[in-house]
């Protein structure tokens, strides 16, 4: 059966047939195939074949390439624009080498391909760009009150938002087009944000993080290429401006901080101090539980991060993930159950796993769910 490809493919997921063996012939282009080892290129006129019971699966990732400085490296012969993209180009091929070093010395982290997002991942995602941008920038003043210190503050910095993503209109200035690195920092937020919703990594809101750079850029800009396009008065007015918003910040902060309590991680620590007193050693937990209980457990319990699903159940992150902890047995493990950062219920756990040894009220809503076997068992078999 001879099949096209289409470029972009993100392919089936992984799979194995129990009555007969698969080879995958590549006749022109190439694929990206994975069996039970490193995903691999397969290139013209090589074969891949998967045996019965084997898990394989192939892609055809569009290859992305940034091309950057074209204007100044052609036209302009630039040196900045040179090393800039030299730079670039370093640091691409010191990742890909980063990561063969980390195979050849056995951390087996799963590297997934990037893909464009569907018409309708793509509108999803502009909503979470739109939520995440205004927790970053703390400029969410929906809901508040249109006169008070905190509103005023979230207002200002609504304003340096909406500026920060407009920066790419300063490309309309003679003075910032002349100088290479004012045009790349003027188009970083562009970059960000067209990176952001067009890509297929946006989850929830949780992947507000992936915009963390927003607002160094933002600041960047105000304080690199704007004080140079002004002239002093309205430099100085501006000065005062954020003066005036630095104040209303810190004094609309000030009351959240001074009632933070004795210790604003006291539930991660009751947590590992919980799951040490019945002498678990690794378990399953949501992004955001994971690492910071594992710290305040000293790293003597593993809490791998996972996601839940409804449908397909339980899900360790392997991008994040040494693959050699999956294989690790335990004579019991735990889940870590927060209502608040999955969308499964108790009931789909014990559709999943099984009734719990016991069921741990560890504060906030959450429980923390011990079984009296490893249920990564379970797990990998799904």
């Amino acid at each position: 059966m001879e099949l096209t490809i289409p470029a972009r493919f993100a392919g089936p997921i992984p799979h194995a047939h129990d009555e007969f063996d698969e080879a995958i012939y590549v006749l022109r282009g190439q694929l990206l195939v994975a069996g039970e080892d490193e995903p691999q290129q397969a290139v013209a006129g090589s074969m891949f074949v998967a045996a019965r019971g084997h898990r394989h699966g192939f892609s055809n990732p569009y290859p992305i390439i940034l091309l950057f400085g074209g204007k100044w490296l052609l036209i302009g012969k630039d040196r900045r624009a040179l090393t800039l993209a030299v730079t670039m180009g370093a640091a691409t091929a010191f990742a890909q080498v980063w990561y063969w070093l980390f195979w050849r010395l056995g951390i087996h982290a799963r590297q997934d391909g990037a893909f464009f997002a569907s018409p309708p991942a793509a509108a999803h995602n502009l909503q979470v760009f739109c939520l995440g941008a205004l927790d970053l920038f703390s400029a969410n003043f929906f809901g508040h009150p249109i006169l008070s210190a905190q509103s005023l503050g979230l207002e200002f910095n609504l304003l340096i938002l909406v500026g920060t993503l407009l920066s790419p209109l300063l490309l309309l200035h003679r003075e910032v087009r002349k100088d290479v690195w004012k045009s790349f920092l003027v188009l970083q937020p562009l970059f960000v944000t067209v990176s952001f919703i067009v890509a297929s990594k946006v989850v929830d809101v949780a992947s507000e993080r992936y915009l963390i750079m927003l607002p160094f850029y933002g600041a960047l800009i105000f304080a690199v290429v704007t004080p140079g396009l002004l002239a002093p008065r309205p430099r100085n007015v501006l000065t005062a401006i954020f003066l005036l918003g630095i104040t209303l910040n810190v004094a609309s902060t000030a009351p959240i901080y001074l009632n933070r309590g004795d210790s604003p991680n006291a539930d991660n620590q009751n947590i590992a101090r919980i799951a040490q007193a019945h002498h678990l050693t690794r378990g399953y937990a949501s992004y955001w539980d994971a690492s910071i209980n594992q710290f305040y457990a000293d790293n003597k319990i593993l809490f791998i991060q996972a996601g839940c699903s409804r449908t397909s159940g339980v899900k360790p992150y392997r991008l994040l993930l040494n693959e050699q902890v999956l294989t690790r047995q335990a004579a019991s493990s735990f889940y870590l159950f927060d209502p608040t950062a999955t969308r499964c219920t108790e009931t789909d756990l014990a559709r999943y796993f099984g009734q719990p040894r016991s069921s741990v009220d560890v504060g906030g809503g959450k429980r923390l769910l011990v079984y009296g076997y490893d249920i990564s068992t379970k797990i990998n078999a799904n």
